[in-house]
């Protein structure tokens, strides 16, 4: 669909002469369905800046979220700032950001409209993220615990708001209003079809269903990469404290018979913490202890390495949660 973004003489232009007649047209904004595909594109092209940076610099795990953020926040100013007005993805689709009227961004607006989009897309990642972690708190957690509904009833609020475009004339999105900034089309497209002008027609209902796919698949996204890192926070837990105490441990029982009373035994400190928070020590019988002091899915949850021994001296290594609190994600884990 095509909406009008002004028809103002400023924002008019003339097709070519074809003997004499002449075709009047207007520069149009951009649809939806154009300004995710250009949205994805964008998004393909700084993955891959971040994974080139990552192999040549290694990038630690704690600052690589930071740096992604930070990336998407200059290559927007970049791309937007100036009569360019557009990112590489949003030049494929021939499609650009101006003012109401007409003109490049001044460096207050590219500021403002990529902090606004940056806020935006952080509360995309983050919220969805969020939201499954206060559910599991309260699925797994203590049982005196409450469901933060204030919490939950912010989230929706928030994202009721980005719903706007689904009823915006021009598509305009919480940033280009915040910005006083529009995405129009690069070249001159003849008006085919008047704009809606009642609540429920087609053209809304289309941009709300293009909205919720959208969001959907981004809400997927950041809840299967919040599921990554913290499956990659237990098992750094788990394969850390093993690597630490698990040989040790075995050699002083295939020497001694019998556990060493404490790490002091094996010649090892009492504890080690976690970069992140948290850590692991060695308690009787030879069981490593670790514990958790970050996220609310793992405060206040252990986790134990208990060593078993078997018939013919050796010894088998069994993992568990003791808490019960970790459930959800230990199944694939501790085997």
């Amino acid at each position: 669909m095509l909406t009008t973004l002004d028809s103002s003489p400023d924002h008019q232009e003339e097709m070519p002469h074809h003997g004499a007649e002449t075709t009047r047209s207007q520069k149009t904004a951009a649809t939806l369905w154009e300004r995710i595909t250009a949205f994805i594109i964008d998004a393909l092209i700084i993955f891959l800046i971040i994974v080139f940076l990552h192999q040549i610099f290694t990038i630690p795990a704690e600052h690589l979220r930071l740096l992604v953020y930070l990336l998407i926040f200059l290559y927007m100013v970049f791309f937007w700032r100036g009569r360019r007005g557009a990112t590489l993805g949003m030049m494929l689709i021939q499609i650009k950001v101006v003012t109401q009227a007409g003109d490049g961004l001044s460096w207050p607006t590219t500021l403002l409209r990529a902090g606004g989009l940056l806020t935006i897309m952080i509360t995309l990642l983050t919220a969805p993220a969020n939201a499954l972690s206060c559910w599991r708190t309260y699925r797994y957690g203590q049982a005196d615990m409450s469901w933060p509904w204030l919490d939950i009833s912010m989230l929706l609020a928030l994202h009721m708001a980005l719903l706007i475009p689904a009823f915006s004339q021009n598509t305009l999105c919480l940033h280009d209003l915040l910005s006083r900034s529009w995405v129009v089309h690069t070249h001159s497209v003849i008006k085919d079809r008047r704009d809606c002008d009642f609540f429920l027609c087609w053209a809304n209902i289309e941009k709300l269903v293009g909205i919720m796919i959208f969001y959907g698949m981004f809400s997927a996204l950041a809840i299967q990469l919040y599921q990554i890192d913290l499956n990659g926070r237990l098992s750094y837990a788990l394969h850390s404290s093993q690597e630490k105490f698990q040989k040790s441990i075995e050699e002083y029982y295939a020497s001694n018979g019998h556990f060493p009373k404490d790490a002091n035994a094996l010649g090892l400190a009492d504890s080690y913490p976690f970069p992140a928070g948290g850590g692991f020590r060695l308690g009787e019988n030879g069981i490593i202890h670790i514990w958790f002091s970050v996220l609310p899915e793992f405060k206040g949850q252990t986790l134990q390495w208990i060593p078993q021994p078997q018939w013919n001296g050796k010894l088998v290594w069994k993992c568990q949660n003791p808490d019960q609190g970790l459930k959800w994600s230990l199944r694939s884990m501790c085997k």
